[in-house]
């Protein structure tokens, strides 16, 4: 699992730059992120029209011409009734209309006054000039103020055009703003997924709706390999085209969710208890097929866990959706541990076996920081001398009040937690100090001894130098130390497994596969990787005991290791009559309860002391070919040929 390659894959958003100073005082509804309207106001801008000015201009001009003489005004007075309408025009037409009106008005005043009934004679001209000049620079005084006015008008509706132009703006920045952010929230940025929020509200939902529904839980189990190897790039277009397989397989009522790394989670909407489990694998079935990244062709495997709710009420739907995930998490990883890479359905034991392990996780770490592990050895026998050559050290746990814990128990809960690599280094570093202390006595001078190691082991980076780092510190030679790997690490195709692999082989020591038979290991493999020998599993040998196929595939094995230059060891040799076959087949190494069960340091010494009295001619001889380098295989296959 892993923490996560993150590729933002969001709407990069770019807003015009909005002048704040210029958009105080203007609102915008965070709700509906309406436009607001633009305020009414009664400007120039909204004056009548030209048409409709005229008329009002020249009516007025005519009232004020012919009023005072229907109303009995004096002469005098007249210029004030004839100002209205170059005040009018002054107004609604500028200067132009000041001065033409201006004109007009004195007209009306001078010459055309004397037509009027009861009115006197015509002003005289001085006079007549005198009412022109009054009218105009009235009316003039009018036009430039409303001239000033009209300027000032156009800047107000300017500014209100641009506040509403920037409000708009604001409100569309707003908007995209926030259902981006409603996209965030409920959204995977990477796949356009529901995230673990979303998937966790509708699944309660679901269970407040009493339906039946399942959870299922699936993490690709070789992500962090992928990103290692090719990058982060691939990585996430990897998690984007497995979200979009999973996505087609789901229907429209199915929630598809990513919760974070390489963990995805699917919400099977109306489905038994019989149906989940089989619906559950078509999805993991269909990350089976190669994905083309990048112009690579990437395989991936996956583990599931479901848990499955069987609807009707429950007394709190947020409990029960809190209870489903841990359950469907927990299968999960059961999956993973178990290294099934199929679907596991949650049962209650898993609860139980799950507070296990962790007490079992935490005793782990005390337990290697207060001395509590020790080791055993049992010796491997050279079926051609019968001596022991190595002996092979075996992990053992002394609990100090559950007794002694079954290697079966804490290997894999260490190999998942991480401590499986200090407790291996842990393990070669009291190996090579009992081999120094058992060259200080003559029976058990120049042993070597076999380490199994883990898989995971093998894949951690720098584990080379820190085994090389741990011989140069007891002083042991590299090739008194065997390593032995599983069959299965060998179809692990990868570069850093091979790399590892080599590079322990050129350190000296010497890699042994251990349980062959029981994997699914390539010859290929067996040729091309830096082994040297192969451990036949004893659940051939036990079959050895009476006449069957296992005789036939023990025999082929025998003859196809030695073809390729490799020795063989056999392991769980029990009775005489299996001894005599493997002797008979040509095996070279034989170990089991028939020479030795495990015992400690001192009780093997113990053992080897008769042996040594027993073969006092042979055992220096057979030291020197103990402390001898592994030879090539070539030679190795040329020496054993001629001396058989």
């Amino acid at each position: 699992m892993l923490a996560p390659n993150r590729r933002n894959s969001t709407v990069t958003l770019e807003p015009k730059v909005i002048d704040t100073d210029r958009c105080l005082g203007v609102s915008m509804q965070t709700q509906n992120h309406d436009v607001p309207a633009a305020p009414r106001v009664l400007t120039w801008a909204s004056r009548p029209s030209t048409e409709l000015m005229s008329v009002l201009v020249v009516a007025t001009l005519a009232l004020g011409w012919l009023l005072p003489a229907y109303v009995h005004e004096g002469i005098g007075h007249l210029h004030y009734w004839l100002l209205i309408p170059t005040l009018i025009a002054a107004g609604r037409f500028g200067l132009r209309g000041a001065i033409v009106t201006s004109l007009l008005s004195a007209v009306a005043a001078g010459p055309l006054s004397s037509i009027l009934p009861g009115q006197p004679d015509s002003l005289g001209v001085k006079s007549w000039l005198a009412e022109f000049v009054f009218f105009l620079s009235v009316s003039a005084v009018v036009a430039v103020l409303v001239r000033y006015a009209k300027a000032a008008d156009a800047s107000v509706v300017a500014l209100l055009s641009n506040q509403q132009q920037q409000a708009s703006e604001v409100a569309e920045v707003h908007g995209e703003l926030t259902r981006e952010l409603e996209r965030r929230v409920s959204e995977d940025d990477l796949t356009g997924l529901a995230n673990r929020q979303t998937f966790t509200t509708k699944l309660q939902e679901m269970v407040g709706a009493g339906r039946c529904l399942a959870v299922l839980f699936i993490d690709l189990d070789d992500f962090k390999t992928v990103n290692d190897t090719l990058g982060h790039a691939v990585g996430d277009e990897l998690l984007v085209a497995v979200a979009a397989r999973l996505t087609t397989g789901s229907r429209a009522d199915d929630v598809v969710a990513r919760f974070g790394g390489d963990e995805f989670a699917i919400l099977l909407a109306d489905v038994s208890g019989k149906d989940a489990g089989r619906v559950a694998e078509r999805f993991l079935g269909q990350l089976k097929a190669p994905f083309t990244l990048c112009g690579r062709t990437v395989s991936v495997r996956a583990s599931g866990g479901i848990a499955v709710h069987d609807g009707g009420p429950v007394p709190s739907p947020e409990q029960r959706t809190v209870d489903l995930l841990r359950q469907a998490d927990l299968a999960m990883y059961t999956s993973k541990g178990t290294r099934s890479r199929a679907i596991t359905l949650f049962h209650d034991n898993m609860q139980s076996q799950m507070v296990a392990r962790l007490a079992l996780e935490s005793d782990l770490h005390r337990a290697l920081a207060e001395h509590e592990f020790s080791l055993q050895f049992q010796p491997i026998v050279d079926l051609r001398t019968g001596l022991a050559p190595s002996v092979e050290a075996l992990l053992r746990w002394t609990h100090p009040t559950r007794g002694n814990v079954s290697p079966a128990e804490f290997i894999p809960v260490a190999e998942q937690t991480g401590m499986i690599v200090p407790l291996s280094l842990w393990v070669v570093r009291e190996a090579c100090a009992q081999l120094r202390q058992w060259d200080d006595q003559p029976e058990t001078e120049g042993l070597a001894v076999a380490i199994n190691i883990s898989g995971r082991l093998v894949m951690e980076p720098g584990i080379g130098a820190a085994l090389a780092r741990e011989l140069f510190h007891a002083g042991v030679a590299p090739n008194r130390i065997i390593l032995e790997i599983t069959e299965s690490l060998l179809m692990e195709d990868r570069s850093e497994t091979v790399a590892t692999l080599c590079q322990m082989r050129a350190l000296g020591m010497r890699l042994s596969v251990d349980d062959f038979g029981t994997g699914y290991s390539s010859l290929s493999r067996l040729n091309t990787l830096p082994i040297d020998e192969v451990k036949i599993d004893q659940s051939f040998v036990a079959q050895l005991q009476s006449d069957g196929p296992a005789t036939t595939i023990v025999a082929a094995t025998i003859a196809m290791a030695h073809g390729l230059g490799l020795r063989v060891t056999a392991e769980g040799v029990e009775t005489e009559r299996q001894l005599n076959k493997l002797t008979e087949m040509g095996c070279d190494e034989a170990q089991g309860y028939f020479f030795g069960r495990p015992v400690s340091a001192q009780g093997l010494s113990d053992y080897l002391v008769p042996k040594h009295a027993a073969e006092e001619t042979s055992a220096d001889d057979a030291r020197a070919v103990v402390r001898s380098l592994p030879a090539p295989r070539q030679s190795a296959v040329n020496a054993e040929s001629s001396g058989r």
